[in-house]
């Protein structure tokens, strides 16, 4: 029960890490952006919520390595053209969001 909540914690860090990663290398990420045009608006929030509900109860590690690469991938290039603190309180409720559902899909 307690390895499940320390999983789920650890995962949840990829939002943050990827926010930093996006203000580290902010011009690629810009470029990147401007070449595909694209825009995530509440599809963030669902990608939260299947990330992690997809963690199930038992995952294996390749699934859980591959989620954190995901998230962290997604979230680095969903904070690219915002004002930091608005990206960082994005990333916190996407974070919670994906924390809670992992514990749902948990089963705690």
């Amino acid at each position: 029960m307690l390895n499940g909540l320390i999983i789920i914690l650890l995962i949840s860090t990829a939002y943050f890490l990827g926010f930093l990663l996006n203000r580290i290398a902010r011009s690629e990420f810009v470029w990147f952006r401007n070449k595909t045009k694209q825009e995530f608006g509440r599809f963030r929030y669902i990608i939260a919520t299947l990330a992690g509900i997809s963690i199930g109860p038992n995952p294996s590690n390749t699934i859980l390595l591959t989620i954190f690469a995901i998230l962290l991938i997604y979230s680095s290039l969903n904070t690219t053209n915002q004002n930091p603190r608005i990206a960082l309180k994005q990333a916190s409720t996407q974070a919670l969001i994906f924390i809670i559902a992992g514990l749902l899909s948990k089963g705690f």
